[in-house]
């Protein structure tokens, strides 16, 4: 029988006692974290090949992964900032997932500097008027 729209698979959710099976892991991880990435390089430089592709697409990107902001220039306005960006794109400094997060920086920036601005003005319209908080 299909859910319906709008309705929980699970209405009563999780039984209570039931363990996360995400926390356990992490427990587990944190425990022997090293001692399991040891051994799956180990095993991929030995040829695993299932390891091989799973190093290649997971471990390799995480290291460095912040590297493409060594040099990188973005000082002023949150609008110069995106067309610095932007040249870097075209340039092929950085790619454009790696610009993108960046833009969305800058953007969640100047939202945050318009938010204070707004509220400034308002409290000086409300000092201006006599209120009182």
């Amino acid at each position: 029988m299909p859910f319906q729209p709008g309705q929980s698979g699970n209405p009563n959710g999780r039984p209570k006692g039931v363990s996360n099976r995400r926390l356990k892991y992490r427990k587990i991880f944190e425990e022997k974290g090293e001692e399991v990435n040891n051994k799956v390089l180990e095993l991929a430089l030995a040829g695993d090949s299932m390891l091989l592709t799973y190093v290649s697409k997971i471990i390799t990107p995480v290291v460095g992964k912040d590297d493409f902001l060594t040099g990188i220039d973005l000082k002023g306005t949150p609008l110069e900032q995106i067309k610095k960006i932007n040249e870097y794109i075209t340039q092929g400094e950085i790619t454009a997932a790696e610009g993108s997060k960046l833009m969305e920086n800058a953007v969640t920036f100047e939202k945050l500097i318009q938010a204070a601005q707004f509220e400034e003005r308002i409290k000086k319209l409300e000092e201006k008027a006599g209120f009182e908080k």
